[in-house]
């Protein structure tokens, strides 16, 4: 929840190991209906980065997982940090 109305320029999400499919949303409502999408990649690794054509407006940040990255212990998804510019 970044609170009513903010605007959002770019998202970067430091990833763990792996690579995972990935897709970052911005909306009025803590759901992916009728979001906006601020980018996406079938196999983000390291740091992904979202950075729409130009800034977004919205109160919810939704950063969907849609392929995790299979280890030996099982699929795997790990989030270290994100920073929302």
């Amino acid at each position: 929840d970044l609170g009513d109305g903010a605007q959002v320029s770019s998202v970067e999400v430091q990833l763990g190991e792996g690579d995972m499919g990935v897709t970052a949303y911005l909306s009025d409502a803590a759901t992916t209906d009728g979001a906006t999408e601020l980018g996406s990649s079938e196999s983000a690794s390291g740091t992904f980065t979202a950075t729409p054509g130009e800034p977004a407006t919205g109160r919810y940040l939704i950063v969907w997982f849609d392929r995790a990255w299979s280890s030996p212990e099982g699929e795997v998804v790990s989030v270290r940090e994100i920073t929302v510019r």
